[in-house]
């Protein structure tokens, strides 16, 4: 779903096993930075060596900064809001690291899909430990809330997947909106 977002230099945040399909997806001006929480050193160690032009590092962005003061024309956030108690430290670094007509792209499960995921989890067709892992499950205005409060406006959303997930294209606001 993220795939025509991809624009110029790339901060992925919560890219986990997705970081090589985003990465496919990028040609070689691009940069590219990937964090996860879950990035052992072993992994960061690998796919530093497969991609030597790109960074990854391993940090808790509850309370950690991103090492890095390069802007970024679109921040990924793929399935991965849902899992943060508290996203106030990652959305005030992304509004200081998008550039100015930069897009901060989210996919996260919409309640409906969160209930279907909870309900399949419990016969065993979808994974039960990633349903106890989402901390907070957003609807289109609690997500735009969210995101207004740390300088942001949604620009494009659409749910995918029967209305179970959705994808949210935001922007830095402009003055006046």
């Amino acid at each position: 779903m993220a795939k025509n977002h991809l624009k110029g230099d790339v901060l992925d945040i919560g890219c986990g096993s997705t970081s090589e399909d985003i990465i496919r997806l990028l040609n070689s001006e691009q940069k590219y930075v990937g964090i996860d929480l879950n990035l052992n050193a072993d992994q960061e160690k690998r796919l530093s060596k497969i991609h030597q032009n790109y960074e990854f590092y391993s940090l808790n962005l509850e309370c950690e900064n991103i090492p890095t003061n390069d802007k970024f024309d679109t921040i990924l956030m793929l399935a991965f809001i849902e899992h943060l108690k508290d996203p106030s430290n990652m959305l005030k670094q992304c509004y200081n690291l998008l550039k100015e007509n930069g897009k901060q792209i989210i996919t996260t499960p919409t309640p409906f899909g969160n209930k279907v995921h909870s309900l399949l989890s419990i016969f065993g067709l979808t994974c039960k430990s990633a349903v106890e892992h989402h901390v907070h499950i957003y609807s289109y205005k609690t997500i735009k809330d969210l995101l207004q409060d740390f300088g942001f406006s949604i620009r494009q959303y659409k749910t995918f997947e029967l209305g179970a997930n959705q994808i949210i294209c935001a922007e830095k606001r402009t003055r006046g909106e």
